[in-house]
């Protein structure tokens, strides 16, 4: 829209900066979204690493019984970290005791 404004033809100096400013204050905003999602994504891989050794019960889609055993690793697809348990990899989402 900037391209096609012309002072010239009724724009004002004060309606150009006044736009000028609401494109800065929507990049800036796009730019803190983007940094809030990835300590978002960090602190989740921290709080999985935080679960390796421990006895985890959970219980994923397509299972009729929880599962428990030990978190050995902490895979990360995607920005999101799942984690090892047995031969069964699982969403965080899905845990619902960690003992």
């Amino acid at each position: 829209r900037l391209r096609n404004f012309d002072i010239g033809e009724g724009g004002s100096n004060q309606e150009f900066i006044a736009q000028m400013a609401q494109f800065t204050m929507v990049e800036e905003l796009q730019n803190l979204s983007a940094t809030v999602t990835e300590m978002m994504s960090r602190q989740l891989i921290a709080e999985a690493g935080g679960l390796v050794g421990k006895t985890v019960e959970a219980w994923p889609p397509g299972y009729s019984t929880p599962i428990t055993g030990k978190v050995s690793a902490v895979e990360v697809i995607a920005g999101l970290p799942f984690l090892r348990v047995g031969d069964i990899r699982v969403s965080m989402n899905h845990v619902t005791k960690i003992s």
